[in-house]
């Protein structure tokens, strides 16, 4: 072993030079890792408890902890992912709300003991729901819609959610597969970056070949957000030329037909396509995530939003007047005369 970071054997055919590189370790035409991983996280592979609760259920899953990296050059699969050991339980609560919303959460045991504010929502009522367990499945009725579970049955499927129409089409669902393999993206669960012991919570939605997807607030990426990274933090933006925004609204919209809020505080960065061409990959830096499933038109679906967060109120008559905007002044005496000259114009200020 040439160093203690990060060291890679790769078997690649011929290679130009037989220099090592930093970070590397080389054995013939083996491809293994030979040192921790970047990333871990505990992912929420399977079913074992379904508790029926007011307007909902509880959701208890089993878990695996995994090894996770980043795709890196030519690096085989098996050094970017591995299985370590069984995980501690995380949790699902989903909720249904009137008029046809779901509300999904995702936490472990400390999350879900947590009084958690709700940060902009008007407190909907929830709706009484038909609820079927099956040895797979659940099935839950709303409205003109169905939300279906997979419990995650070896042999048979990994754990899924998908929320279907009246005509029985999937407009919604999330993305898994069997024992964790998603393979350019994490898959949903509670992540933890080693390096430095910070952990958030993870979901991964499925993006379908043809989909679309609009929001976010402002941005200054083209409309269709597809094939970008998309941060949601309030900050400075400092011109249109980054990511960086005043106005981020973590809301959007696609045209398989529905629409995603995510209900956080918490500064969040939505991988929309850019890793993995199937999935959006939503990191929230939470001790949770926690999101609603707004189906419908996006007519349907923007009223459903306003009747979660409110409607603004009509701002006072004055401000419909003149406004005046200047980002610095350079002095006093500046500032004095730019009041001066309203006064002589007769514009109140």
């Amino acid at each position: 072993e040439r160093c203690q970071a990060e060291k890679w054997i790769y078997g690649m055919g011929t290679r130009q030079n037989n220099t090592t590189r930093a970070g590397e370790t080389w054995t013939g035409t083996s491809m293994r890792r030979t040192t921790s991983f970047r990333h871990t996280i505990t992912v929420a592979e399977r079913v074992v408890e379904v508790v029926k609760t007011e307007g909902g259920l509880l959701l208890t899953m089993s878990t695996g902890l995994w090894g996770y990296d980043r795709p890196k050059e030519f690096a085989p699969v098996e050094s970017l992912r591995k299985r370590l050991r069984d995980g501690a339980p995380l949790y699902y609560r989903i909720r249904f709300y009137q008029p046809g919303v779901v509300r999904i959460e995702l936490t472990d045991s400390d999350g879900l003991q947590a009084e958690k504010p709700e940060f902009f929502l008007l407190n909907p009522p929830t709706m009484d729901v038909q609820i079927e367990e099956a040895e797979h499945t659940v099935t839950t009725l709303f409205g003109d819609y169905r939300f279906e579970i997979e419990k995650g049955t070896r042999g048979i499927g990994p754990f899924k959610f998908k929320v279907f129409d009246k005509q029985g089409e999937d407009i919604f669902e999330n993305e898994n597969q069997e024992d964790g393999m998603v393979f350019f993206n994490y898959p949903p669960g509670k992540m933890t970056d080693t390096a430095i012991g910070e952990s958030w919570f993870r979901e991964c939605i499925a993006l379908s070949a043809d989909e679309r997807i609009y929001g976010f607030g402002e941005k200054f990426h083209p409309l269709d957000k597809r094939n970008r990274d998309v941060s949601i933090w309030h900050t400075d933006a400092c011109g249109s030329l980054r990511d960086s925004s005043y106005k981020n609204i973590p809301l959007y919209l696609s045209t398989r037909g529905y629409g995603a809020l995510f209900h956080s505080p918490a500064a969040m960065r939505f991988e929309v396509g850019s890793h993995d061409t199937s999935c959006i990959g939503v990191d929230v830096h939470d001790d949770r995530t926690d999101y609603f499933i707004i189906p419908g038109n996006k007519q349907q679906i923007l009223q459903s939003y306003a009747q979660l967060t409110g409607k603004p109120a009509m701002p006072p008559r004055w401000s419909f007047g003149l406004w005046m905007s200047k980002c610095t002044y350079e002095s006093e005496t500046e500032v004095r005369e730019v009041v001066d000259r309203f006064k002589e114009l007769d514009i109140p200020l």
